[in-house]
């Protein structure tokens, strides 16, 4: 089987979908108030590192392999205070459908994040001078 390049940017100009916002009204759906200082940031300098405006000029592959990394970290923290996340991780899928992937986030993901009061400031070792 060969390897198929996946691509950095959106090839439709009109193509809208960005799975951070989305996220964003999932976890606002389930009452999530928070800070989005550090989500915010986090998205900002990978858009940044990358050469692009904004975060939701990637590709959906692109935006879900950083939005898989951000929540795993997120989640990855809740095992210094005794919570188990593997089913929640486990729902961070990283191909597929985007819908099958925004699905799993509401179900597992966003009511972890409601419970745990999710997301909080980590360090991701992603800067941009």
């Amino acid at each position: 089987m060969q390897n198929q390049s996946v691509p950095v940017y959106k090839s439709d100009a009109a193509d809208d979908m960005c799975l951070m916002t989305d996220d964003r009204n999932i976890l606002s759906g389930f009452g999530v108030v928070c800070k989005y200082d550090s989500f915010d940031a986090y998205f900002s300098n990978v858009a940044a590192m990358l050469g692009v405006e904004r975060f939701d000029m990637l590709s959906h592959e692109y935006q879900r392999m950083f939005m898989n990394r951000y929540w795993h970290g997120q989640l990855n923290s809740l095992t210094a205070v005794g919570v188990n996340t593997i089913e929640e991780r486990f729902c961070l899928v990283p191909n597929g459908d985007l819908s099958d992937w925004l699905n799993l986030f509401k179900l597992k993901v966003a009511p972890c994040a409601m419970v745990n009061a999710l997301p909080v400031d980590l360090e991701f070792g992603i800067t941009v001078h």
